[in-house]
């Protein structure tokens, strides 16, 4: 049976495509949401993408046969003492004017719909990356603010009470930008991070700390990977002339690609099924992913488990020094405990 990858290679690389994008939510690797320029290195969150139709070749598959640890960096720990004085620095009479939420995960889709419904004033800012977003509800701004200084003028002039980040666990610039708007006009900040991926029993999982690091380990060790790091960082593997690449991501890549390698376009939810399928078929000998968290995307890690296939898990980076829920029935806790507002 001819090699899909030698073949792709030898038709070019327009037909080495595999369209399927149609799904309810996404594969990526960032936050849409936040203030940096688009074009930055900031990811797009699973759940925010409605690609454009995208014209295509299929490879191997059927659309009826498809359907990102090593430990990370923890979030910073709140003692119950450091937690009541944070609290209290921050405690509001009343409930709040008016909430941003740096949105373009689903985690800040739902609390944004959530606040709606309690009758508070919520607006949800997303980068404008994306086409096509789901939109919460509430007011909704697009693109970004210009910088940190830009963004704590908005605060002051919007007469925000409390910035919400709910950006997606790498999307550091833009976490970065809220801290230090947040810090200069006084205004709460509260980071909605949802939990990472934790390794299991049979798990076999490589850490790794960047995209580059992933890239030199895939070029020592592996021939057949699989990336699933989203569309912005691929190009830590352009110098690779070896192995065989299979990348699946939500919309088309960004800068150099491997020599040899399949494009896949497709968004999760994932399950066990259709993951077994697809490293057994394409023979995946390593998977290379982010730790996002998650379950729209963790069906592949339980199928790389399950065939003893190696997980090279790029960390996340550290974390903003703020206060951190993991839920979005937490982030409504805080809330309520810093603005006695139970109507949320």
């Amino acid at each position: 049976m001819p090699d899909a990858y030698e073949e792709a290679e030898r038709a070019g690389r327009e037909d080495s495509v595999e369209d399927r994008g149609s799904g309810e939510n996404a594969e990526v690797d960032a936050s849409q949401s936040g203030d940096e320029q688009r074009g930055s290195d900031d990811p797009v969150d699973t759940e925010e993408f409605v690609p454009e139709p995208l014209t295509a070749t299929p490879l191997e598959r059927t659309r009826d046969e498809v359907d990102e640890s090593e430990l990370a960096v923890p979030d910073p720990v709140l003692t119950p003492e450091h937690k009541a004085a944070v609290i209290d620095s921050h405690r509001h009479d009343g409930p709040p004017n008016k909430i941003l939420i740096l949105g373009g995960t689903a985690e800040g889709r739902k609390l944004a719909d959530l606040i709606t419904e309690a009758g508070l004033d919520v607006v949800t800012s997303l980068a404008g990356r994306v086409k096509r977003p789901r939109l919460p509800q509430g007011e909704v701004r697009i693109g970004g603010f210009g910088g940190p200084q830009r963004m704590g003028r908005y605060l002051m002039e919007s007469s925000v009470d409390l910035v919400i980040d709910a950006t997606h666990p790498f999307a550091e610039k833009i976490s970065a930008s809220a801290l230090e708007a947040s810090t200069s006009t006084g205004t709460p900040l509260l980071r909605l991070n949802r939990p990472q991926w934790t390794p299991g029993e049979g798990d076999n999982w490589l850490s790794v700390s960047s995209a580059e690091e992933a890239a030199r380990l895939v070029q020592e060790r592996f021939k057949r990977p699989l990336l699933t790091i989203g569309r912005q960082q691929l190009s830590a593997f352009a110098g690779d002339a070896r192995s065989s690449y299979l990348i699946r991501c939500v919309e088309p890549p960004e800068g150099k690609l491997p020599r040899r390698y399949l494009l896949m376009f497709d968004r999760g939810p994932f399950d066990f099924d259709s993951e077994h399928s697809l490293l057994r078929r394409h023979r995946i000998d390593v998977v290379v992913t982010k730790n996002s968290g998650g379950d729209a995307t963790a069906a592949k890690l339980e199928a790389a488990r399950s065939l003893h296939i190696p997980v090279i898990m790029i960390e996340r980076p550290p974390s903003p020094p703020v206060p951190t829920v993991h839920t979005v029935a937490e982030a409504a806790q805080w809330i309520v405990e810093v603005f006695g507002s139970s109507r949320v």
